[in-house]
C-alpha cells in the first residue's frame, strides 16, 4: 500500500509593515464625537485685534487687574518679574490649547528632541497637569465596557477617573522600563474580544 506523503505544514505569510495612523476619528468615544467646537472659543482669535472691546466671552477688563508686576525669587537667589503684557496674559482667560507663547516653545522643543512627528491636523494641547491629561484622554477614547490595558501596579490616580467610566482593566507586568513586552504580546495573542471587550 502507498502511503500519502505528509503536507509541510502551511508557512505563515509575511505581514505588512505597520503603517502610521492618519485618521484617528474611528477611536474617538461617541462622547468625543458629540463634541462641538465651543462658539466662545472660536472667537478668542478677534479678541487680539486691537481696539476690540468683546462683550460675549466674559474676559475681564485687564484695567481691573489688581496687580501690576509680579516678582519672583528662586533658591539660588536670582528673581523674575512678570509685567505689562506678559502679566495681562498670565491673568487672562486663553487659548483653549494653551499660551501661543508657551505651545510654540513645546513644538519647537518636541521637534528638536524627536523630530516632526505630529500627524497633520493635530498639535499639542498644554494641560494643567497629568491628572488632567489622562482624564481628557480616557474621556476621548473610552467607552463604557471597553477594556484598557495597564501597568501592573498602576498610577492610582487614573484608576479613579476609569472606574466611574465602567471601564474594564487588564494589568500588564512591568520591570523598570515599563510594560513587559512578553506579557503584552501574551496577553494580546490570547485576547476575547467577546468576553474582554
Amino acid at each position: 500500500a502507498v502511503q500519502p506523503m505528509a503536507q509541510p505544514p502551511p508557512q505563515p505569510q509575511p505581514q505588512p509593515p505597520p503603517q502610521p495612523i492618519s485618521d484617528y476619528t474611528p477611536y474617538f468615544s461617541s462622547r468625543s464625537l458629540a463634541r462641538m467646537p465651543s462658539a466662545i472659543r472660536e472667537l478668542q482669535p478677534l479678541l487680539a485685534l486691537d481696539g476690540m472691546i468683546s462683550l460675549g466671552g466674559g474676559m475681564p477688563n485687564p484695567d481691573t487687574f489688581p496687580f501690576t508686576k509680579i516678582t519672583v525669587e528662586v533658591r539660588d537667589g536670582s528673581s523674575m518679574t512678570i509685567d505689562g503684557a506678559a502679566l495681562e496674559s498670565s491673568l487672562q482667560y486663553s487659548n483653549t490649547p494653551g499660551l501661543p507663547g508657551l505651545l510654540e516653545h513645546l513644538t519647537n522643543l518636541q521637534i528638536a528632541e524627536h523630530g516632526n512627528v505630529q500627524p497633520d491636523g493635530t498639535a499639542i494641547s498644554v494641560t494643567t497637569g497629568s491628572q488632567d491629561a489622562l482624564a481628557k484622554a480616557f474621556d476621548a477614547l473610552l467607552e463604557p465596557g471597553d477594556t484598557l490595558m495597564v501597568e501592573a501596579p498602576t498610577y492610582s490616580g487614573s484608576l479613579a477617573y476609569l472606574q466611574p467610566i465602567g471601564c474594564g482593566l487588564q494589568g500588564v507586568e512591568c520591570d523598570e522600563h515599563g510594560m513587559m513586552p512578553d506579557d503584552l504580546r501574551r496577553q494580546l495573542e490570547e485576547w476575547d474580544v467577546q468576553a474582554q471587550g
